[in-house]
């Protein structure tokens, strides 16, 4: 696999797990992630992840990216800070290459 290979999920990523998305859009900066995915027509998947949420903007939620049955190219986290670990640690173990824009809410 060469580097363009390896890089792809990140600039490509065919499925994105958004975390901490939050059903009120105006609320939570990563529920504003996963309405602009979804309003500029984004051909991936997406995954609204929080473990209070059975759905969020029509989109089945998850509790976590672990619980999510497909693989995962890259997460947005947007969570308490002291639960960014665990959920960078969840997404490792899921598989999950890339990660980015770790918002950290006190």
């Amino acid at each position: 696999m060469n580097k363009l290979d390896e890089l792809r999920p990140i600039f490509y990523p065919e499925s994105i797990a958004i975390v901490g998305a939050y059903r009120d859009e105006q609320k939570m900066r990563s529920s504003l992630f996963l309405s602009g995915f979804l309003s500029s027509g984004f051909k991936g998947r997406l995954y609204p992840v929080n473990p209070n949420s059975g759905e969020i903007m029509g989109i089945k939620a998850f509790p976590t990216v672990s619980s999510i049955p497909d693989f995962i190219d890259y997460i947005i986290v947007s969570i308490p800070r002291d639960l960014v670990v665990d959920a960078v640690d969840d997404a490792i173990k899921k598989g999950v290459k890339g990660y980015s824009n770790i918002h950290c809410r006190i």
